[in-house]
């Protein structure tokens, strides 16, 4: 899902999720600075989401951003 060749590192969440994505958005913005859905952020962003049929995908620059963002929502 997303297909995002600078924010390769991807942690994904089922429809059970969606209604934690404002939250988890905001949490994101705060640890590493803005970002936002794929198709509106710039690729200098740290994070990225991509959202479809309620699944979300986020996807991370940095491998320690997608490892910190899964400890925390996982």
């Amino acid at each position: 899902m997303g297909v995002d060749n600078t924010h390769p590192h991807q942690v994904h969440f089922g429809k059970d999720r969606y209604h934690q994505v404002l939250e988890m958005s905001n949490w994101c913005d705060k640890q590493f600075g803005e970002g936002g859905y794929v198709y509106s952020a710039n690729k200098t962003d740290r994070w990225a989401l991509v959202i479809a049929f309620g699944k979300s995908s986020w996807l991370f620059k940095n491998p320690e951003d997608a490892t910190m963002f899964a400890l925390r929502w996982s």
